[in-house]
């Protein structure tokens, strides 16, 4: 979207959301006209190699958005050379994170998070106050955040590259991640969402969200201690999902968390025992000894327990043995940690395991289409 470079005010041209779907648009906002002087945004013209042009719109607002990125991608290469270059999800979580906040608070169907700010996204940048992970079906990723007494507020924000949805589809979100934020007494603070049934009105914190791929957690006057933050897998049928994370304040190591190294299949051949390998993070949490388990049934019936065998640097392995052709196959895989308690993959344990059926896929007739068949 695009805003005015003297004021922030918006512009009479800016295009304003919600998407067809819900989603929040814009994302942001930048400088794409001015309310005074000459009236525009002052770039290089065609017409000489020395000529400048005053113009307006989001075809301005763009090039100064991309001049920003430009700018914050530099001081990134100074200052965290053994990195690489930012992901694109990631240069989006800074613009986002350190953005000026206009119109209603919180995100908007105007402003999106608001106006880009080159210098506050450089001194964001330059705290290192961020991470990227990746978090399949079912996994999480876990960090800690310490609050101190006087800190103002806590802001989480978390962004990923959501795979292409197919055209013209109700809900275009394919990776649904959760961002997950619990304070030191155990309440869970929700991201901002809109209603898009009822455009003006202000963002909430009150409930998952389900629509986006940019989650923000802001809460102001946050409770002193330690707070655990979270990425898990809601719903990830094209995994693993990277996840790029900006915290104000400083991200650290997380509690106990389970991730599967390989998908479940979808379909499994009859009689074909199923290798089942986990990586367990510590953090600043302390395995229980022998508490890696893995249950699984085939028959719908309980569920059989037996202990992962540790592979050492955190990989655990055990094998469900094959089952009959026309059965489902559901595991889940538990672990305990000192802080976190019990854990589990998927997170909800034997109320949504992960399934596969056992059959064989025959292919009886295929038509090409192309010729009479």
């Amino acid at each position: 979207g695009a805003v005015n470079s003297n004021n922030d005010t918006m512009t009479n041209f800016s295009s304003w959301g919600p998407s067809d779907d819900g989603r929040v648009r814009p994302v942001i906002v930048a400088p794409g006209c001015q309310s005074n002087g000459d009236n525009g945004v002052t770039s290089t013209s065609s017409s000489s190699d020395t000529s400048y042009t005053s113009m307006c719109g989001t075809s301005m607002a763009s090039p100064t958005a991309a001049g920003v990125g430009a700018l914050v991608l530099q001081d990134f290469r100074a200052n965290f050379p053994s990195w690489g270059d930012p992901s694109n999800q990631l240069m989006k979580a800074f613009l986002i994170h350190a953005a000026h906040d206009l119109g209603n608070p919180g995100p908007d169907y105007q402003f999106g998070y608001g106006s880009i700010r080159a210098v506050d996204t450089i001194d964001f940048v330059r705290t290192g106050r961020f991470a990227e992970a990746e978090v399949d079906h079912g996994g999480v990723k876990t960090y800690t955040v310490q609050v101190a007494p006087g800190d103002p507020r806590l802001k989480i924000t978390a962004v990923w590259d959501d795979p292409a949805a197919t055209p013209n589809v109700a809900t275009a979100l394919v990776n649904d991640l959760d961002l997950i934020v619990t304070d030191p007494n155990g309440v869970r603070h929700y991201p901002w969402t809109l209603n898009p049934a009822n455009p003006g009105a202000p963002a909430t914190r009150d409930r998952a969200d389900h629509l986006n791929n940019i989650e923000q957690v802001l809460v102001d006057n946050p409770t002193p201690g330690t707070w655990l933050v979270e990425i898990r897998g809601h719903d990830v049928p094209q995994g693993p999902q990277g996840v790029a994370i900006a915290a104000t304040p400083t991200l650290g190591p997380g509690y106990l968390a389970i991730g599967l190294d390989t998908p479940a299949p979808t379909l499994l051949p009859p009689g074909t025992p199923l290798p089942v390998r986990v990586s367990v993070e510590q953090g600043i949490d302390t395995l229980v000894p022998g508490s890696v388990q893995l249950s699984y049934r085939t028959t719908g019936g309980a569920f059989q327990t037996v202990a992962m065998a540790d592979l050492g640097g955190g990989s655990f392995e055990a094998v469900v043995p094959g089952g009959v052709c026309g059965s489902d196959l559901e595991f889940f895989v538990t672990a305990q940690g000192d802080l976190a308690g019990s854990v589990s993959v998927p997170s909800q344990g034997a109320a949504a395991p992960f399934a596969t059926e056992i059959g064989v896929l025959e292919t009886p007739f295929y038509d090409d289409f192309s010729t009479d068949l």
